[in-house]
Order: structure tokens, then sequence, then C-alpha cells
């Protein structure tokens, strides 16, 4: 699947979810037609707590996890 597809694809369920947010970054100037190369999607949501309970539960859904998260990552490298 092209880049823009799964942008398309994961904008698609956020705004099915409920979760409020805006495009910002590099998606946002690919959206407005500008000359930009890029293949991640930065999006800035509204910080109350059912949206951001929308947020989680959506990203949990897609088997999200925070890349700094170093119990799940020290877990997976240990070698026993």
């Amino acid at each position: 699947m092209a880049v823009d597809q799964r942008a398309d694809a994961m904008l698609r369920g956020l705004q099915e979810t409920g979760v409020e947010f805006i495009v910002v970054e590099g998606m946002a100037a690919v959206m407005l037609a500008a000359p930009v190369l890029t293949e991640d999607l930065d999006i800035v949501h509204r910080r109350t707590p059912e949206n951001v309970a929308r947020l989680l539960s959506w990203l949990r859904a897609h088997g999200a996890y925070h890349r700094f998260d170093l119990a799940r990552f020290t877990s997976s490298c240990r070698q026993d």
C-alpha cells in the first residue's frame, strides 16, 4: 500500500472513531499539493480526556506503542 493510501486509511479510521485532530508538518503540506516527500503522519489531537481515550483506543487496536517503552524493548531483547 502506498504512503498516501496508508495515511488516508489512518485518517479515515481516526475520524470514524471520533478522534478530534489536525494534520500538521509534511503530510499537511502534501495534502495542500506542496512538492514535499514524506512518509510519516503527524497529528495534533484535542487533549480532552474523552478524545485522548478514543485516540489511545484506536492506537492500541492497531498495534501502536510508544517507541521509548523501555520495558517492552528490554523484555523483547532479553537473552535469559
